[in-house]
């Protein structure tokens, strides 16, 4: 296991990745944030990763009791996790 955690930009895009552990979530400039612990599909070896807002949501919306995967996708040259058969809740304030 890698020491250093990774940010997600540096994940392979169209490659899956499983995670397998993650850590209580906290704040950071562009929203939240938690520790992964990750490894590619079919690999033993993991490492630690900086979740993303979307990783984080799925985390508290859904709270996974089994190793979930996402694959890295690609929109306008930005980088995003994609969990199948996630499709983000969004939250609506009522005006009057």
């Amino acid at each position: 296991m890698s020491t250093e955690i990774q940010k997600f930009k540096t994940l392979e895009l169209n490659q899956t990745y499983q995670v397998k552990q993650f850590g209580k979530s906290f704040k950071i400039d562009y929203g939240d944030s938690c520790i992964l612990l990750v490894s590619k599909e079919e690999s033993d070896e993991t490492f630690e990763l900086y979740g993303t807002n979307l990783l984080v949501q799925y985390i508290t919306e859904e709270m996974p009791t089994k190793k979930f995967n996402f694959v890295v996708t690609e929109k306008k040259g930005k980088k995003y996790p994609f969990i199948e058969g996630y499709i983000p809740k969004r939250k609506w304030t009522t005006l009057e």
